[in-house]
């Protein structure tokens, strides 16, 4: 036996960055050599080259095989070579090696990878065409019938024991990793006189990421002896490279000083492993201990490999069987709440009946609706206050569509109050507007682990040398888990997004059907104003092509023609009412004229809309002044837009003073854009108007009620000022009279 290893805190603390694929060292049972193609001339060579090759390291290295071996295994190296391109990575091929000088065939294992051919020899197993026999009958015989188990445990158990028949170990394992990389043995085969570690846990760091990585790529590794010394290369640099000589796919290759201690410490002088790789994945393990030095040949290695790959496939389909039943069930779930949601006008409402389903539909054991004004629960679930909060937090800290967690307490604190309902939580969102929460809740599943030794204790120091190791003891170590709920499966995540997507399409369909109603009403909307622009505007025309000819007719008595001129201007008022009617129409269907874009001459526009505006004899003497401060004439907008502006904001101060009445326009027009103000000393708006004073209808008198006689002349004014992205506002006291200011841009800056 060797005298036990021991490591400083750095070697065990930094285990993890360990670059094991790098050990410039194999183990003594065999030799390795790297070739350089397609000379095939030897450029490195392991020191115990001696045991195979009946010549010293120093003297193999700098010879080319054929010297070394026969020509057949020369010609066999070649046709593997030959293969694949020699900078492809080639993967591990069987070839019979015969030694030269002593006519001694070895086995050999030839790969290339990271551009390095790599030569493996061991000893041939004397037992070929009995192994040969024994692989026919497994595969005939034993192999069928694996594909007859329905549950993994019974799979697994079997393998156990089919592995300890073709390789002989003292214990068979089968170890899996769960999401965390922590393992436990799942299977166990074993002789009485080994502990038994079934339904024991190990931590992660006993494996750790850059060894998993190895795992996943090579499938079996194996040490044959714990006490035996590591046989190191003559150089660790390739020659050609001049890198470290990667020896990841190498069957050889040393093991960790710190993994060899770890096995001794377990009472192990030999192992092998052999992955298992689900869906391009490391599931897990089959470790295989012995208690004393081990051999194993290639071919039983084989065939270890073949029932591993077997193994896989079926963990593999059993898996997506179970999978497959439990979709089933939860597609009938779905169904249902497809169905219930489909067949409502209120979608929220709907939800909260289909809560029952819902829940179901992730294995819940509660859930929760929850937005701005709505709160439903049921099943198991926090209280409705714990809730709300929670839908705050998910507002304010989740930027995602769906939130995941099975540990809830343990990775937000906060929530540690509700770990017993809550410790499981699948949360989405459904509304891309006010936030709508769906969740999902799982209680804590309190669970006693028992791990192989002290998981938080993963060196020990060692009392007569005050030295550390590896961990020693791997007693039975019970440990209480809590704040972690059942794991949500991927397809009940799969679940939560299939509501949420459905959800999302349901919404659509509102938003479509809303669209559709809407457009239906504009199409009404629009037949109103076709009856509007032509029954109600016949009667006017004629009207108005009857009366000027009678008034202007000497022959007609002057009394008659007084009657008449007052219904024409009675016509002309209604006209004008039809053709405001008609304007607000077209402004709400999105049909108001479009901005025509030109140079303005600011007094030209003011005197041409006020001459517009027509008093009335009973109007009295009403005055109109104007200010007009026109700094240059580089102001452009829509012309015919400004002088409705005008003529609209005029007449309403019209109608606002007494007979007597003053009204002040002024305008300032710069190359920033144009100023109007129109000032009046009429009746003022009361403050209670003053927020409406823009509506369409809205008459501003005792009933303050909505006309359709009057009141759409401001509304007209703000229409345009919005449309020539301007502002307008009033200053009004009752009795003092109002003023509108107006702030129209240029039109020109605006394009440019």
């Amino acid at each position: 036996m060797q005298p036990p290893q021991h490591f400083s805190t750095a070697d065990l603390m930094t285990c993890d960055k360990e670059q094991i694929h790098l050990i410039s060292g194999v183990q003594p049972h065999g030799v390795l050599l790297t070739l350089a193609e397609p000379e095939l001339k030897v450029l490195q060579a392991s020191a115990n080259a001696r045991s195979i090759l009946q010549c010293d390291h120093s003297d193999v290295v700098g010879q080319h095989a054929v010297s070394l071996f026969s020509d057949s295994s020369i010609a066999g190296i070649r046709r593997i070579l030959s293969s694949q391109p020699s900078d492809d990575i080639l993967p591990a091929r069987p070839c019979l090696i015969t030694i030269r000088s002593e006519e001694m065939s070895f086995q050999g294992l030839l790969h290339r990878y990271d551009g390095v051919c790599i030569l493996e020899l061991e000893h041939a197993s004397e037992r070929n065409s009995e192994e040969l026999l024994e692989l026919r009958q497994w595969i005939s015989v034993d192999f069928p019938q694996l594909f007859e188990f329905k549950s993994i445990s019974d799979l697994l158990a079997v393998t156990v024991a089919e592995v300890q028949k073709l390789c002989d170990f003292d214990r068979v394992m089968v170890y899996q990793f769960d999401s965390e990389w922590n393992g436990a043995v799942v299977a166990e085969q074993k002789r009485d006189f080994m502990s038994s570690f079934v339904k024991h846990r190990f931590p992660a760091s006993d494996i750790p990421a850059q060894a998993r990585e190895l795992y996943r790529k090579k499938l079996l590794r194996i040490l044959v002896d714990v006490d035996a010394l590591s046989s190191p290369l003559t150089t660790s640099i390739d020659p050609l490279t001049g890198k470290s000589l990667d020896l990841t796919y190498s069957v050889l290759r040393s093991m960790s000083p710190i993994h060899v201690e770890y096995l001794k410490n377990m009472g192990v002088a030999a192992s092998m492993s052999i992955s298992l790789i689900v869906r391009n994945e490391l599931w897990g393990l089959i470790i295989c201990h012995h208690k004393t030095a081990k051999t194993v040949d290639f071919a039983t290695r084989s065939k270890c490999e073949l029932v591993a790959k077997v193994i896989s496939g079926l963990i593999e389909k059993i898996e997506d069987l179970e999978n497959t039943r439990l979709q089933l069930e939860l597609a009938e779930v779905m169904d249902k709440i497809v169905i219930g949601l489909n067949n409502t006008d209120n979608l929220t409402q709907a939800l909260c009946l289909q809560l029952p389903h819902l829940v179901s539909a992730a294995s819940a054991s509660g859930i929760a609706l929850v937005g701005n004004d709505i709160l439903d629960l049921y099943g198991i679930t926090p209280d409705k206050e714990t809730v709300k909060r929670m839908f705050s937090w998910l507002c304010e800290s989740v930027q995602e569509q769906i939130f995941c967690s099975d540990r809830l307490s343990l990775d937000y604190p906060q929530w540690r109050e509700i770990a017993g309902p809550a410790s499981g939580l699948i949360a989405i969102n459904i509304s891309t507007t006010s936030p709508l929460w769906i969740l999902w809740f799982r209680p804590e599943q309190i669970e006693e682990v028992l791990w192989a030794g002290n998981p938080h204790k993963p060196v020990e120091i060692a009392s007569n040398q005050g030295s550390i190791n590896p961990r020693i003891s791997f007693e039975l170590w019970a440990e209480k888990v809590y704040g972690r709920s059942k794991s949500w499966k991927s397809f009940e995540l799969e679940a939560a997004r299939s509501v949420q997507k459905h959800i999302f399409i349901l919404k659509l369909g509102e938003i479509l059907r809303t669209e559709k109603t809407r457009k239906k009403f504009q199409q009404q909307r629009e037949d109103v104003l076709a009856v509007l622009t032509h029954d109600l505007k016949v009667p006017v025309v004629a009207m108005d092509r009857v009366l000027p000819p009678l008034i202007a007719d000497d022959t007609v008595p002057e009394n008659v023609r007084a009657i008449l001129r007052i219904l024409q201007s009675a016509n002309g008022k209604q006209r004008d009412r039809i053709y405001k009617l008609s304007q607000v129409l077209n402004y709400e269907l999105g049909r108001g004229r479009l901005n025509v874009i030109e140079r303005i001459d600011c007094a030209e526009l003011i005197h041409e809309s006020i001459a517009e505006v027509v008093l009335l004899p009973e109007q009295g003497d009403i005055k109109i002044l104007t200010t007009i401060n026109q700094f240059d004439h580089s102001f452009q907008s829509d012309r015919e837009s400004i002088c409705r502006l005008v003529v609209n904001l005029v007449s309403n101060a019209i109608s606002a003073v007494g007979p007597t009445g003053t009204i002040q326009v002024t305008c300032e027009c710069s190359v920033k854009g144009l100023y109007l103000q129109v000032n009046d000393n009429g009746t003022g708006i009361a403050k209670a108007d003053k927020a409406r004073i823009f509506d369409r209808f809205w008459h501003s008198d005792v009933t303050r009620s909505y006309s359709p006689h009057v009141g759409v002349g401001l509304y007209f004014s703000k229409q345009i000022v919005d449309s020539l992205e301007g502002t307008i506002s009033c200053e009004s006291e009752q009795g003092k009279g109002s003023t509108f200011n107006v702030r129209i841009p240029n039109a020109y800056n605006s394009k440019s």
